[in-house]
């Protein structure tokens, strides 16, 4: 398997980038290792369900918690769907 999303993507971030495309990259996978991290910590410090609502209810405050939960929702329901299909499109 040739691991070449990133090439896919390239041509959308080079202008935004202003050619420093290494460095998005870059700042794209310490973000990711940062939520990673603590995703894991709150994982390991409240061993529930580990949905975005259980760890912010542990973690803040129960309707704190509900929000976030309900936040997340039309994250998955619309948002990846129609990003996807309108991918496809070309």
């Amino acid at each position: 398997m040739v691991p070449i999303a990133p090439m896919g993507i390239y041509g959308f971030v080079v202008g935004p980038a202003s050619g420093m495309v290494p460095l998005v990259y870059l700042n794209g996978v310490a973000a990711m290792f940062f939520t990673a991290f603590s995703y894991r910590w709150m994982s390991q410090e409240f061993p529930l369900a580990g949905s975005v609502y259980s760890h912010v209810q542990r973690g803040l405050n129960l309707h704190v918690g509900f929000l976030a939960g309900w936040r997340s929702w039309p994250t998955t329901c619309w948002r990846r769907p129609s990003f996807t299909a309108l991918r496809a499109r070309g």
